[in-house]
């Protein structure tokens, strides 16, 4: 286990001897009392590791993620089946897919084989951003918070050479701050602090990448362990918005002529979770205002007010931004539960909505893309399919169904000389007619004959 003794020797060759051995005792000095007040949650440790699985970050976008539906179900609806893996979301997901016998990275299988002209072209690279679940660290370790920008896939005023990289021994010394970030070979890809505050858990804005299912690992991790803590039922609510006014922006330190390299920057786009019982929906009095860090710039503070959107289905907090549907805004939970996805418009709808199974491309589409497509139902079998898959069939001598080729050809006969179907048709010299074209030929004989 390191000492803190080892900890201030990496910090010291990080600043490669630029920062006074007072400045390093007083940082030992905040990171201890950090660890103490953080012992409910690391216990004698400084970091804690968080993993996801691929096969469950898989499942997670498979399920929530409208773009991975989206290129999930155009690709079954246009690509031969039999050709197609069998684990086509984990292709997906890891960008390798086998298709004839070849290897493609999956973004060029699909702009080849399976976007359409008219469809725009879709970002990738945001697509691919959303899925990254690297490894993720929580910690508490001094020199996590000092590196927070360092070695990372993006860029931030916290950085060594940036203005405002002194905010980062700020966060190390206040009561509330943890961070946790995402990392790959000892990069950092992303990266957010997170804030307690009484009964609330705020995760603060992400830098670079950090996946919803791995913040949403985090969430539980820390929901969990803090209603432990603070000896309450385990229910949040959940809000992925803010409110900010103007005074409060002003008050963010950049605009002091007398603290321009201001000690600590709060990001005002956070999240928040409350104790589901005291229904403090409006998150009222939700406001984190930091000391000042260690230098002698004067003690300027930041605060954040959070607003709270909806879910229109079951009246619960909406985590994240929320999913867009027909009736609004829902959460995560009842889009999976009570929603269906039209991949004809790329819509949402309640499942009371009524939908069509269309038989052909074996997908379900909503009422109006039904009614406004090429569809038509089967007259014999109740089932509905593309218009092009489906035939008139004459049965007596006047009675019309519309039925579905298959069904055609199993249970009527096609006339020899009009080519549509009948239920009975008659032998005449060879070929096998229907009464209308039975007559025509009869009579065509019968004139033949007169005429000889």
């Amino acid at each position: 286990m390191e000492t803190l003794t080892d900890i201030k020797a990496q910090i010291s060759r990080f600043y490669n001897g630029s920062v006074s051995n007072n400045y390093l005792d007083r940082v030992m000095e905040f990171a201890q009392e950090k660890r103490e007040k953080f012992s409910w949650l690391f216990g004698d440790n400084w970091r804690i590791k968080i993993e996801l699985p691929d096969e469950e970050a898989v499942e997670f976008f498979s399920r929530s993620n409208p773009r991975f539906i989206r290129l999930l179900n155009r690709t079954k609806a246009r690509i031969d089946p039999n050709e197609l893996p069998s684990d086509l979301e984990s292709s997906i997901f890891k960008n390798r897919i086998s298709y004839q016998k070849n290897q493609f990275k999956f973004t060029k299988f699909y702009r080849r084989y399976v976007q359409q002209e008219e469809e725009d072209e879709i970002d990738f690279q945001s697509f691919y951003d959303q899925l990254k679940t690297a490894s993720c660290i929580i910690t508490i370790h001094p020199l996590d918070f000092i590196t927070a920008s360092e070695r990372s896939a993006f860029s931030s005023c916290l950085a060594k050479d940036s203005c405002h990289h002194t905010a980062t021994t700020a966060y190390l010394r206040d009561d509330y701050t943890i961070m946790a970030y995402t990392h790959a070979n000892d990069h950092k890809i992303g990266r957010m602090f997170i804030y307690f505050q009484d009964y609330y858990i705020i995760l603060g804005r992400v830098y670079g990448a950090i996946s919803l299912p791995i913040r949403e690992k985090i969430r539980y991790y820390l929901e969990d362990a803090y209603a432990k803590k603070l000896n309450i039922s385990n229910q949040w609510l959940v809000n992925f918005e803010k409110e900010v006014s103007s005074d409060q922006v002003d008050n963010c330190g950049h605009g002091n002529n007398c603290h321009e390299d201001y000690s600590i920057y709060f990001d005002l786009e956070v999240s928040a979770l409350v104790r589901h019982q005291d229904k403090t929906s409006d998150f009222s009095g939700i406001y984190l205002e930091f000391e000042d860090g260690i230098d002698n710039y004067g003690d300027d503070t930041s605060s954040g007010k959070l607003h709270l959107e909806y879910c229109e289905c079951c009246g619960e907090a909406i985590l994240g931004d929320g999913n867009s549907t027909e009736d609004g805004l829902v959460c995560d939970y009842c889009l999976d539960e009570y929603y269906q996805y039209c991949p004809e418009c790329y819509r949402y709808f309640h499942r009371d909505t009524e939908f069509y199974y269309i038989e052909d491309k074996e997908i379900d589409i909503c009422h109006n893309c039904y009614q406004d497509g090429d569809y038509g139902i089967c007259e014999k079998t109740d089932t509905y399919w593309s218009e092009d898959k489906l035939v008139e069939v004459q049965e007596g001598d006047d009675r019309i169904f519309i039925v579905n080729q298959d069904y055609a050809d199993d249970n009527y006969q096609i006339c020899d000389e009009c080519e549509e179907y009948f239920d009975e048709l008659e032998d005449f010299q060879g070929r096998r007619l229907c009464k209308s074209c039975l007559e025509s030929a009869q009579q065509q004989k019968i004139q033949f004959a007169h005429a000889v």
